[in-house]
This record gives C-alpha cells, structure tokens and sequence, in this order.
C-alpha cells in the first residue's frame, strides 16, 4: 500500500537517473520520466504516444534517455533500427518489430522528418495487420510496444504532430 511519500521517493530515484541530462525546460524532463513510466506500464495500456528526444547537436543525451527507459524494462540499452530512405522502407522496419514482439521500438538519428501511416497506427490501434516480408501473408499483432525516436534536429509530421511527446534536449556546445 504505497502512499503519498513512497510515489515521491520513487520519482526521486527516477529523477536522479535524468540529473546529468540537458533538458531544456521542466516539460522536456517530465516527457523523459514519461517514456520511462510508459515503458514499465506499456504492455498493460490500449495506446500510448510516441516519445521523442530533439537535440540541436549530437552527443546531447538522446540515445541514453532511451537506454535508461530500456534497462529498466528488458534489462539491456534499446535494439536500435534508423528510419531507412524512405517511408516504405520505414513501414517494413516497424511491421518486422512488431511481429517479433519488441517491447520497445527504437528508432534512433532520425535524419529525416518521421511520421507515416503505419507509425501512426501502431500508436492509436491496438491491432494491426502487418504483411509478412517476402510471403503473400497477413498476420494479426498488438501494438502494444513503446515507440521512442530520436535524431538531431527531429521533426514530426503529418498525423504524428498530435500522436507524439517531444523532449527538447541541449548542453549548449
């Protein structure tokens, strides 16, 4: 029967795991401690937004605001994928994911602007067909994994504005 206090303690503990990290404002921080919070709660919850880390610079803390939220779930720093060329390329990355059953889903140095059908479903639908890469086959997946990205500069786009939480990031170098 945890109370008041105890939940204190515990944000305390989680807090200090982001202490040495260049957020730039309160809300950055608080989208941080979200994307952990979702990660432990994520397979438990209908949908939940993508969590993304912006930095002007590389070197900014982004990968390891991800990694934290991963060891504390699976126990290892996040399995990372890019967001390939192009959209298409990005649809079938997702889709093998989320057919492997991945926790979470890493999408790290995003360089281009990230959004897309696919992504946008898996943060809103609970169940998704994904074709099955070379075979003409359809299976039935939850959606239940944490989406986080990252990239210099990362942009959202399309539906992805309003599906997504944006952490700003900058050590001022």
């Amino acid at each position: 029967r945890p109370d008041r206090e105890d939940a204190r303690r515990a944000l305390a503990v989680l807090k200090d795991l982001l202490s040495t990290l260049p957020f730039v404002t309160d809300a950055d921080r608080s989208v941080a401690l979200s994307g952990i919070l979702t990660a432990i709660n994520r397979r438990s919850l209908p949908t939940a937004p993508a969590h993304c880390f912006t930095a002007p610079v590389a070197g900014s803390g982004k990968s390891m605001t991800v990694d934290i939220a991963s060891e504390i779930v699976d126990g290892r720093r996040a399995a990372v994928m890019s967001l390939g060329r192009t959209d298409e390329e990005a649809e079938k990355r997702l889709g093998s994911a989320l057919i492997a059953g991945d926790s979470i889903i890493s999408i790290d140095n995003g360089d281009r602007p990230f959004g897309g059908d696919l992504f946008c479903q898996a943060l809103t639908q609970t169940m998704l067909k994904i074709r099955i890469l070379g075979y003409s086959k359809i299976v039935e997946v939850p959606s239940n994994a944490l989406l986080l990205a990252n990239g210099n500069n990362l942009t959202l786009v399309g539906d992805m504005t309003r599906r997504a939480i944006m952490c700003t990031m900058d050590p001022g170098v």
